[in-house]
């Protein structure tokens, strides 16, 4: 009773960092919903950070519980905890799917950046609901209603469902760390081929800077997700007595609770992006030279005009944003353009009908128009970005004088 009474403290102390750090890379997600739609993983940390929130939230629960010294029955429990029960195996597939995201943009870059967003998202919520909902089903079908000593999924589940359960997240962890090297493997390669010259280069040098923080977060999730369903595969294997499984199940949720709340840590120390989103929401919630940032703070420029400086400093994070998506969708198109071309010419005009090698042509001068019409677009583009950038530069030269002022 003792370790079961130390695992409830665990679950309270762990959890506590864990839901900060989940909100915070909540927030972070739906603050940069814009630059998101481009950079497709931060929405899938996102997702992740809410489910993690969740099986937090009912992991307090089980802590409350065994505090009480309450009575389990297997039923109830699977009832009480229904959610995190669906949420704990949608959340394993969102890992899965954020390693073979990660292997996508690599080896596939341009058709990767192409796929429509609605799309992508639909795509990665298939797994994870399929997965959720076959797990729950089996339950229901399996259930045997029998006093357990935890509230948890491993106890939760009826036993040979838990079984298949246990085994079948060994598996999903491991592909997932397969697919993380393989995409580490792949980028490098991938480097090596290309020079600063090469159009990707810099969507490349971008996928190097997520995989560094990423290989810290695969690390760091074979040393907890993957060592937790470890040692309850392990106990159940070397034949202990049921009610010792049945501690150890209630005790591996120790590094599961880390596995919960490790990602906004890992993201802070090693994603700078990440670090300073979360250093702006940290300022936002604490005292700012005696005053609560989160209350609007007005300055007056030199012209008189009077505007918050956190709405504009917003308005020009989003405009911003908004103008970089619509350039890099437009080099995307041109790119994929000169792709499917290069592709299709040589079959084309390897055919010897004349009626086709005409349709070739046209298709060339169609896809020629269409380019020039995009890198017009590009170019105008360019322009307004800059002229965006140069004003915010003179915003903040103008606030800073100001503020200067006022001190």
């Amino acid at each position: 009773m003792i370790a079961l009474y130390i695992a409830s403290a665990l679950i309270f102390i762990i959890g506590a960092f864990g839901i900060f750090g989940n909100i915070n890379l909540i927030i972070a997600t739906m603050r940069t919903l814009p630059a998101v739609q481009r950079s497709r993983c931060g929405l899938l940390i996102g997702i992740l950070a809410f489910s993690d929130l969740i099986c937090i939230i009912f992991e307090w629960q089980n802590a409350i519980r065994l505090l009480a010294g309450m009575q389990n029955y297997r039923r109830s429990c699977f009832w009480a905890i229904s959610p995190y029960l669906y949420v704990i195996n949608f959340q394993a597939s969102i890992i899965l799917v954020i390693a073979v995201d990660r292997v996508c943009a690599i080896c596939f870059p341009i058709k990767y950046r192409i796929l429509p967003f609605n799309v992508y998202i639909i795509l990665c919520m298939l797994p994870g609901v399929a997965f959720a909902s076959t797990i729950f089903v089996l339950a229901l079908a399996n259930m045997v209603d029998e006093p357990i000593e935890a509230c948890n999924p491993p106890l939760g589940y009826p036993p040979l469902v838990s079984k298949i359960w246990n085994r079948w997240i060994l598996a999903v962890d491991s592909l997932t760390i397969v697919l993380y090297l393989l995409a580490l493997v792949a980028l490098c390669l991938k480097r090596r081929e290309m020079t600063r010259s090469d159009s990707e280069y810099s969507f490349f040098q971008q996928q190097q800077k997520a995989m560094r923080t990423l290989s810290v977060v695969v690390v760091a999730f074979a040393c907890s997700w993957f060592t937790c369903h470890f040692c309850v595969l392990f106990v159940t294997m070397i034949g202990v007595s049921e009610s010792a499984v049945h501690i150890v199940q209630t005790v591996a949720v120790i590094p599961a609770m880390i596995c919960y709340s490790q990602n906004y840590y890992i993201y802070l120390w090693r994603s700078t992006e990440y670090r300073e989103l979360f250093i702006q929401q940290f300022k936002a919630f604490v005292h700012c030279n005696g005053e609560y940032c989160s209350k609007s703070r007005v300055k007056s420029l030199s012209n008189g005009s009077v505007v918050s400086v956190s709405r504009v400093k917003m308005f020009a994070i989003e405009e911003s944003v908004s103008q970089e998506d619509q350039l890099d969708e437009a080099e995307d198109a041109l790119e994929y353009f000169r792709t499917e071309l290069r592709e299709q010419r040589p079959d084309a005009r390897r055919s010897e009908d004349g009626t086709v090698r005409m349709d070739v042509s046209q298709e060339e001068d169609m896809v020629n128009a269409y380019g020039e019409e995009i890198a017009r677009f590009i170019g105008t583009l360019r322009r307004q970005v800059e002229q965006f950038q140069y004003c915010g530069v003179q915003l903040r030269i103008r606030l800073r004088s100001h503020s200067s002022e006022v001190a």
